[in-house]
């Protein structure tokens, strides 16, 4: 299978899950604010950020990266001998850290009484308990990290992405049907940790048939494969305490400082754009693991075609999503929560604003992890979280929310130009050769918005039915567009080999 159809099997089928995944994260808002309220939402809302996919992804201290660069590597040269080894090392860092984070959080929380967030006082006592239950989850949500990595590495996403949309779904139906009102929490968190559990043990049987049978179980802890693994992992820790910083501290800094109910509303206004990011995402998801086989092979001409091609494919999928996502956001959050809430639109149109900045780096970002050039482009990613903190924190208590997606997107426009300039030169491409390759893509967004202003004012859906045609009206003219006058003729047939048509 060719390079390009490969990432684009394992990009539909990433797709595919996120499809699911967005599905319930819409249809859970509304369903819980209804039932619970913004106060109890929001304390539903502070169990998912203290998660691995939250708060909790600070403690990976870039092990999950670092751990599918080296299975990738071996699975490439087919050395499954040291694959093993650094399997059972890497499920082992991950246990460790996991059983760590889950006794200090026992400690702080349940011994010592420590609870530093803005919860009112007759929601305190279920807060603590509710946390005290699903603390337990936490080894497992670290070893399902390692599992993760491991299928990742081998491009085994559709076992992955399978076992994560039957455990969402079983999610789901699990809250659908549980939750009534605020006493039914604590049952549905006991029966969340099953649910977990079982979907670790799923990933654990796939990830190790992955390995010839007589290496499977051959378990061995040596401490220059730990050594190498975190030597790698310090720098992507610091590119993820970057991520952390721009995903999450807005969440803990409402946590802290505002009252719990900004929580439930933060969520609405990001809600479009995270699901811009998980496209965003889904779309680098093979990236690591390719671009890992490719410097291990020294294959530098492949490498180059993959920064600037691929670049400007995921501009042209993502942006125009942006454009209409901003244009259309007010129309969502009153069908989707209701009017009172439309006031929210204005901050979700600033956050979205910050993808016209990221998609230059989001991509090529990804490539570093796998090329070993992560300590290279730190730098520009550390000064553009500090900028995000400082102005967050600076405006938090005049703008409240509006400093935090303040702080976001103005974070992204002062660092995008630099950032991408050091990755191109660590790939050896030419300024030339990147603009005359994204130019006509650059334009044909703003000629794009000038399309999509009138077709707004013509449509005002009363139901999700018709803003889904509105919005699908104005995506498909874009990809007409880029279709016929963007994409180069071999692009457009590298479309077709991959497309099959």
């Amino acid at each position: 299978m060719s390079l390009s159809k490969k990432i684009a099997k394992n990009t539909v089928i990433s797709g595919i899950d996120l499809s699911v995944s967005i599905v319930f994260g819409f249809l859970v808002v509304p369903i819980l604010l209804g039932r619970l309220g913004e106060e109890v939402f929001g304390i539903y809302s502070l169990i998912l950020v203290f998660s691995v996919g939250g708060f909790l992804s600070f403690f990976d201290l870039g092990l999950e990266g670092a751990l599918t660069k080296y299975l990738a590597k071996y699975d490439g040269l087919k050395d499954y001998d040291n694959f093993t080894k650094y399997f059972w090392n890497g499920l082992t860092l991950y246990l460790i850290i996991g059983l760590a984070i889950f006794l200090i959080l026992f400690v702080t929380i349940y011994l010592i009484g420590v609870f530093p967030f803005n919860i009112p006082s007759n929601l305190i006592v279920l807060t603590k308990n509710v946390l005290l239950i699903y603390i337990y989850q936490f080894p497992f949500q670290f070893l399902s990290l390692g599992f993760r990595a491991t299928l990742t590495s081998v491009h085994k996403f559709g076992a992955l992405k399978t076992i994560n949309m039957v455990y969402i779904l079983c999610n789901f139906l699990l809250i659908y049907f549980q939750f009534k009102s605020e006493h039914d929490f604590i049952e549905y968190i006991y029966y969340f940790n099953a649910i977990f559990v079982v979907k670790c043990f799923f990933e654990f049987l796939v990830s190790v048939r992955v390995m010839p049978s007589n290496l499977r179980f051959k378990v061995s802890f040596q401490r220059p494969i730990l050594k190498e693994l975190y030597g790698f992992a310090k720098f992507l820790f610091l590119s993820k305490l970057v991520g952390f910083i721009y995903n999450f501290t807005d969440k803990l800094i409402i946590s802290f400082f505002m009252p719990i109910a900004n929580l439930s509303k933060f969520n609405i206004l990001v809600k479009m754009p995270n699901l811009i990011s998980s496209i965003s995402s889904v779309l680098n998801s093979t990236i690591i693991s390719v671009t890992s086989n490719l410097s291990a092979s020294n294959n530098d001409k492949a490498l180059k075609s993959l920064f600037i091609k691929g670049t400007n494919f995921k501009m042209i999928i993502i942006i125009p999503i942006v454009i209409v996502s901003a244009l259309v956001s007010d129309q969502f959050i009153e069908l989707w929560v209701g009017k009172e809430y439309s006031d929210l639109a204005f901050l979700s149109v600033i956050l979205l604003i910050q993808f016209a900045f990221s998609q230059f780096t989001s991509l090529g970002s990804t490539m570093m992890v796998g090329s070993g050039f992560v300590k290279e482009v730190l730098p520009y990613s550390i000064f553009g979280s500090i900028v995000n903190i400082v102005i967050s924190l600076s405006f938090l208590s005049k703008l409240g929310l509006l400093s935090l997606v303040l702080g976001t997107t103005i974070s992204h426009a002062i660092i995008f130009m630099p950032y991408t300039l050091k990755m191109m030169s660590l790939y050896q491409i030419p300024k030339k050769v990147f603009w005359l390759e994204i130019r006509k893509t650059l334009l044909s967004f703003v000629l794009f918005i000038g399309v999509c202003v009138p077709i707004r004012k013509f449509f005002d859906p009363s139901n999700f039915l018709m803003l889904g045609i509105e919005m699908l009206l104005m995506l498909s003219l874009y990809f007409l567009m880029a279709l016929l006058f963007v994409l180069g003729e071999e692009d457009k047939k590298r479309l077709r080999r991959i497309i099959k048509i």
